[in-house]
């Protein structure tokens, strides 16, 4: 049962708070809502001023296999300049700082136009009246200076002339289209373009544009920023590349520019390589040609002088021999030497771009072929960047360690492919000299002989077999295309904006709008130690509620006898009354006011209680006993020249210190010069005998007392009375008091206790009286009208 009635209590108190706040809400309504307005309309000139950004989208296949069709495959059966392209190393070339930048450049992106109209400034692309051109200058070492941020109003006058308005004086004024115009190390030229829509100047006649320059650099990170290029699935060689753009024309022709050199850069390096070896093949061939003009003259040269017409058996058996054995050696020769090459060239040359594929000398191993490729490559990718003027850029930072790891890779292979083209080449050259040395038997013009023709035969196939490679090559290269193929051309993903999303926008506003005030009411009402309500200071103590004193229009007026009307003067009367219900016995109704602190109204109270009762007919006397801070003569034409305390100091007598208030039944006792000792006075017996002898002349006696909160007076008095008013005032007094008054009731300290709730404001407690009182304004606000609150 115990736990029971708990359970039931704290429903009880958690229906309470409910309510409580509940009311607080309600009370606090205007705010909300106008809190919720005013998001609204934040949110309203949010999405009205935003500029509208769209998605665009576009797919793409990169490194593709080769097949049946390719003609390298076919000659070689291996793709000859297939690159070793991995999809996260394409993604990372086609948002490298040099791809983005061609972009940019291609399309003009480092110029930015914007319409001036009235106050609002609108982004053109491709639509502006004219178009800048502009170039830097050159560094004494070539190197491009700076380009400086340049900015300005520009103001078309006709399709001539053009006014320019800038911060730098010194560039303002008038020039024509196409004049070359200098701006620190950069020269540029605004020319006229008519565009579709406009027939004649008259349109863009005296209309302002913003133009202005950007730097290339923070352009490219910007752009780069927010592309974004991802696998359409784990390992798939199609890439989806999509980027967002408050111009859905210029995010096209972005993702299409950047498309289109990616692809022709991919095929520049594909070609640099089978370029290079078609101009050593073209050498080698020019010198062989020459040679076996030589040789094929000394042969019919010797012939005819010798008139030797062949070789015997043993001459043929050696003259078949001997060139197929020395073929072989001179391509292990060759061999040997391209990995000299190899080794030389790249200790001596940093541009490792022009290096001559393997193939170019009947090297087919695919291991050494991939990592010559991928050196050309990096070396081309690094060169690009530095043509940008990106010295420090940590992409050429990462190059360099990759040319630096390929190159130790490439050494190590060629320890292993030296030590074996020397075993092979020792065989072929101990065999040899035993050709040799029974060609020495034959006659000495058959031994001519065949050296004439054993010369003409290598050359020959030597020139043969460059003439394939050359015709392989060239077949190669015109087979050529590029990693890079478009599956879907850049497009708009969809035809709303991305952003702003109004919905969204307005559904955060209404959150903000709502929850916000609601939070900082109730975060307020929490942390708050006033008493706020009537409801509240009713659930803090156990103590009898007398009455409600609403809010007066005049601070200090005697509502009352002034107004006797007015909301304040009724509420007295009630107070009156309920004081009445108060007094059970015959004996003269003795009323002690305090409250917690000063400015609670506790003479305001005491002074309209009096006046409410003096009115009423009965014999009514106020006594002044703050003795620290007297306050009646601020009420009151009297003077506080003599008083209470004159009288408990033994040097006034009663009817010396009653004085008249001016109104009919009414006297005051004010309190008199301020004693060095008032809580002694009040504890001299002269008191009790000022109470005694006031009863006998007055119908109500009301002692207006220092708060009980600051001084212990209050306590000291109570002894005489017989009715306790304790004041709290509305948004003044403390929660903490009310509690410490509690205790006073509980240890009877002050009997008879009542409280009233001073300065209680309209709907808090006191409602109106529908134009029944005189100091009621009939005049609401319309949102008051309609929330039924003042």
């Amino acid at each position: 049962m115990i736990e029971e009635d708990k359970q039931y209590h704290n429903e009880q108190e958690e229906e309470i708070d409910l309510k409580k706040y509940m009311n607080l809400l309600m009370r606090r309504s205007p705010w909300i809502i106008g809190c919720l307005l005013i998001a609204l309309a934040c949110a309203f000139v949010q999405i009205r001023f935003s500029v509208p950004t769209y998605s665009v989208k576009a797919m793409i296949r990169v490194n593709p296999s080769g097949g049946a069709n390719n003609p390298s495959e076919m000659i070689y059966s291996r793709n000859m300049f297939k690159r070793f392209n991995q999809v996260d190393d394409q993604i990372h070339i086609l948002k490298s700082y040099p791809i983005v930048y061609e972009a940019i450049k291609n399309l003009n992106l480092d110029v930015i136009y914007h319409s001036v109209r009235k106050f609002r400034k609108r982004e053109l692309y491709k639509s502006a009246p004219f178009q800048l051109i502009y170039s830097a200058k050159l560094d004494s070492l070539g190197g491009v200076l700076a380009i400086p941020k340049v900015a300005f109003q520009v103001t078309v006058m006709d399709s001539k002339r053009f006014h320019i308005s800038t911060e730098n004086e010194k560039l303002n004024g008038d020039y024509k289209f196409g004049e070359t115009i200098l701006y620190g190390t950069t020269e540029f030229q605004l020319r006229y373009v008519v565009r579709n829509y406009l027939k004649d100047v008259i349109g863009t006649r005296d209309l302002e544009y913003e133009c202005r320059i950007i730097d290339p650099a923070s352009l490219v990170r910007r752009y780069k920023g927010g592309l974004t290029i991802d696998p359409v699935k784990e390992m798939s060689s199609i890439l989806l590349i999509g980027m967002n753009s408050s111009i859905p024309e210029r995010g096209v022709d972005f993702i299409e520019s950047l498309v289109e050199i990616y692809s022709k850069q991919n095929l520049l390096d594909k070609n640099r390589v089978a370029d290079n070896t078609l101009a050593f093949i073209d050498n080698e061939i020019k010198g062989i040609s020459d040679s076996l003009s030589v040789v094929e003259q000394e042969l019919i040269g010797f012939k005819s002088s010798e008139k030797i017409g062949g070789l015997s058996s043993e001459g043929q058996r050696i003259f078949s021999e001997l060139p197929r054995l020395e073929t072989e050696r001179t391509n292990y020769e060759v061999q040997g030497e391209y990995y000299e090459y190899i080794k030389e060239y790249m200790g001596k040359n940093s541009n490792l771009e022009d290096i001559i594929s393997p193939i170019a000398f009947g090297i087919h191993d695919p291991i050494l072929e991939k990592l010559v490729l991928d050196l050309v490559s990096l070396q081309m990718e690094k060169k690009s960047i530095l043509s940008m003027g990106s010295t420090k850029s940590p992409i050429v930072v990462q190059i360099d360690k990759r040319i630096v790891d390929i190159q130790q890779m490439i050494l190590k292979s060629l320890d292993s492919f030296v030590a074996s083209n020397k075993v092979l080449l020792n065989n072929i050259t101990a065999r040899l000299k035993v050709i040799e040395k029974a060609a020495k038997q034959l006659p000495a013009s058959e031994q001519k002989l065949i050296n004439i023709q054993r010369l003409l035969e290598l050359n020959e196939k030597n020139y043969l077999f460059l003439m394939e490679k050359r015709g392989q090559t060239a077949i190669a290269r015109s087979a050529n295309t590029s990693d890079c193929k478009i599956v879907e051309p850049p497009m708009l993903a969809s035809k709303k904006p991305i952003s702003p999303k109004k919905k969204n926008i307005y559904i955060f506003a209404c959150i903000i709008g709502l929850f916000l005030p609601i939070a900082v009411i109730i975060l307020v009402e929490i942390l708050n130690t006033k008493i706020v309500s009537k409801e509240q200071l009713l659930s803090l103590t156990q103590i009898p509620f007398l009455g409600v004193i609403p809010r007066s229009s005049e601070e200090n007026s005697r509502n009352v006898f002034e107004k006797p009307r007015s909301r304040a003067a009724e509420a007295f009367r009630v107070l009156r009354s309920n004081i009445n219900f108060l007094n059970t016995t015959n004996e003269t109704p003795v009323v002690l006011i305090t409250s917690s602190t000063a400015k609670e109204g506790k003479t305001f109270t005491s002074t309209n209680l009096a006046t409410v009762h003096a009115l009423a007919g009965k014999k009514t006397v106020i006594i002044g006993l703050d003795l620290r801070k007297p306050k009646l003569q601020d009420y009151y034409p009297i003077s506080n020249d003599i008083g209470a305390s004159n009288y408990l100091a033994g040097k006034a007598k009663i009817s010396e210190v009653i004085l008249d208030s001016g109104i009919e039944n009414l006297s005051i006792i004010p309190a008199g010069i301020v004693p060095p000792n008032p809580s002694e006075l009040l504890l001299n017996e002269r008191m009790g005998e000022l109470i005694v002898k006031l009863k006998e002349d007055f119908d109500f006696i009301i002692l207006d007392t220092p708060p009980i909160g600051l001084v212990t007076d209050a306590i000291i008095l109570a002894e005489h009375s017989n009715i306790n008013l304790f004041v709290a005032r509305q948004h003044y007094s403390e929660i903490d008091m009310i509690k410490q008054l509690n205790g006073y009731y509980r240890d009877k300290k002050l009997n008879n206790l009542s409280i009233v709730f001073n300065d209680v404001q309209n709907g808090d407690g006191y409602g109106y009286g529908y134009g029944y009182f005189e100091d009621e304004t009939n005049s609401k606000g319309i949102l008051s009208r309609v929330l039924g609150h003042s």
